[in-house]
């Protein structure tokens, strides 16, 4: 019986979503093993595959990059938000994507440790 319960343990412990609460109604949505984004409220604003991102009081910035395996699990198509850089104003949910220079400047003069 033991052995029962940790095998369906071991195989269950893949199975489980992992998301993160970011400020501001957003959260961090694993969608697979290969495959993140950002949402607010579940609307996508940010398509997979998002590889990193950091905070503060104003803005939410981050990397897209092209996802290995695209995923079924929201209609939209990923590819029709360019890859890179972006940055989110919390307060309006505009969604800015930047070139890695502009971004850096950016992410420097608003004090966000990138």
């Amino acid at each position: 019986m033991r052995m029962i319960l940790l095998i369906l343990a071991f195989m269950f412990s893949g199975c489980t979503d992992f998301s993160r609460d970011i400020d501001g109604d957003y959260r961090y949505i694993k969608l697979d093993s290969d495959n993140h984004i950002i949402a607010k409220k579940n609307r996508q604003v940010v398509y997979q595959d998002v590889t990193k991102y950091v905070q503060n009081s104003e803005y939410i910035v981050g990397l897209k990059v092209k996802s290995k395996f695209l995923t079924n699990a929201f209609p939209e198509v990923p590819d029709k938000q360019p890859y890179g850089y972006f940055v989110i104003k919390k307060d309006t949910s505009e969604l800015l994507f930047l070139e890695e220079s502009e971004f850096l400047k950016f992410v420097d003069k608003q004090k966000i440790e990138w």
